[in-house]
């Protein structure tokens, strides 16, 4: 006996597939980026950093506010047809789409941007005693991505008319592929260098190995981005190169709000308590450090020890203290090193 035909589609479901109309799928995953975002960045405010807030968290902060506004323009680009055939727009509705996925790429760069910023930040504050020529590093790093994220805005929108985003870019925009393949080259180098700091500036700290590769792994959460910026640079030279219907534009925002959602939720990982309060150093600001942890030793000056403490640079000797099952172990030219415990 065979199974009895399913009903037909109507114009009451949420969002309806077809051959003409794709967009179903953006209005998902772009609902579940935002909000897998927003939720990971709840936690991290609230509940791992709450009253200990840092610039890094004010540059993430940023990066949400720009989320925002490219979670926005594509609302905007799908209330004006964005994912269906463009036969079944007018001339209005297509500007408008163009344009509005022209700002959501933009902004979806500068988000990207602040992202990694964030977690340079995050990793400036933890290495701070390091020695300069390896704190000079992440400075440098800073720098190039900032430049990477003003570049990037700018090269993928100059001399560009707005609608080389809904097909036949190369004809609309010149060298629109070598620009893009240019932004993701960098956009790989950098997160790579995120990847490699840690083990560089982990590499003289007098730590166990095995809790070393602990926090390593903590910014090895930035590790994926790589992949996805090589998915996204395929989904979008293969889209540049095809003339559009409107449909074929959906894989290339599907992986833009993954790649978005991701990115900022990941930013998140390193500052988790199970690794920050597993590994904290003398250049830790009290966002890192809890209240009544602080470490008065030589050098070392916090909220909790401020009148009390001395600026003198830490001596040869080396100082021991137990706090809350931590062991806090003092060298020169090393402020302090918290075990994981156990």
């Amino acid at each position: 006996m065979s199974l009895p035909s399913p009903a037909a589609p109507t114009g009451n479901r949420f969002a309806l597939v077809t051959p003409d109309n794709n967009s179903a799928p953006i209005i998902i995953v772009t609902i579940l980026s935002l909000t897998f975002s927003f939720l990971i960045f709840a936690v991290r405010l609230l509940l791992v950093k709450w009253r200990r807030l840092a610039l890094d968290d004010a540059v993430l902060a940023l990066a949400h506010a720009v989320g925002v506004g490219q979670w926005v323009s594509v609302f905007v680009g799908l209330d004006n047809g964005l994912g269906k055939n463009l036969a079944l727009l007018t001339q209005t509705e297509q500007a408008r789409t163009a344009s509005a996925v022209l700002a959501s790429r933009t902004l979806f760069l500068v988000s990207l941007c602040l992202s990694k910023l964030s977690v340079l930040f995050v990793i400036r504050s933890l290495f701070s005693w390091e020695k300069k020529r390896k704190t000079l590093v992440t400075y440098v790093t800073i720098v190039v991505v900032a430049l990477w994220g003003f570049a990037a805005a700018l090269t993928l929108s100059v001399r560009c008319s707005s609608d080389y985003v809904l097909g036949g870019g190369e004809a609309k925009c010149f060298n629109h592929l070598v620009r893009l393949r240019a932004i993701m080259v960098v956009d790989i180098i950098t997160e790579s260098a995120i990847f490699v700091l840690p083990p560089i500036l982990l590499s003289r700290l007098n730590m166990a190995t095995r809790k070393k590769y602990l926090v390593v792994i903590a910014f090895s959460s930035r590790l994926p981005l790589i992949i996805f910026s090589i998915l996204y640079l395929r989904v979008q030279s293969n889209y540049i190169r095809i003339s559009s219907s409107g449909t074929a534009i959906v894989p290339t925002i599907l992986f833009q709000e993954i790649y978005l959602g991701y990115s900022l939720m990941s930013a998140t990982i390193p500052c988790l308590k199970s690794f920050v309060h597993g590994f904290t150093t003398g250049g830790v600001p009290d966002a890192f450090a809890t209240r009544d942890s602080a470490f008065a030793g030589p050098g070392i000056c916090t909220s909790t020890n401020a009148e009390t403490c001395e600026t003198s640079e830490p001596t040869i000797t080396q100082f021991y203290r137990y706090h809350r099952g931590w062991k806090v172990v003092e060298e020169s030219r090393v402020a302090a090193a918290y075990d994981l415990g156990g």
